[in-house]
């Protein structure tokens, strides 16, 4: 199982974050602002952007929830749907949440959006 995050899996260029906030479809729960975009070639690999704001609180709390955004896209890859571009707004309320919950949070919000293969309906 490949648990690696290429830049192939990334969102890097301010136009690619524009064009999913524009022409993206919102989800959003406690935790997560999760914008969906359909990529032009459905068998492309699935991207992500992580955007944290500074109201979650100094910078080392800020790399922390990216960093544990970017540990769950990756363990989730492989049951995630291909050909979608993922940008993931982070609420303030994160960096006081267990790990157990922000992982939780983040996979509702992935059932949401309908990107994970093979998942039980969010309840």
């Amino acid at each position: 199982m490949d648990q690696g995050f290429p830049k192939t899996r990334r969102l890097l260029r301010r136009k690619d974050f524009r064009l999913v906030y524009d022409t993206g479809t919102p989800y959003r729960n406690a935790g997560f602002h999760l914008f969906v975009r359909p990529r032009e070639n459905a068998a492309w690999e699935t991207r992500i952007g992580i955007t944290t704001t500074r109201d979650l609180g100094p910078a080392v709390l800020r790399n922390r929830v990216r960093r544990w955004v970017r540990e769950t896209f990756r363990f989730e890859y492989p049951r995630l749907r291909p050909g979608f571009d993922l940008v993931v707004n982070c609420h303030r309320s994160l960096p006081r949440v267990s790990r157990d919950e922000f992982d939780r949070c983040f996979r509702n919000v992935l059932h949401k959006a309908d990107l994970l293969v093979g998942h039980a309906p969010v309840r």
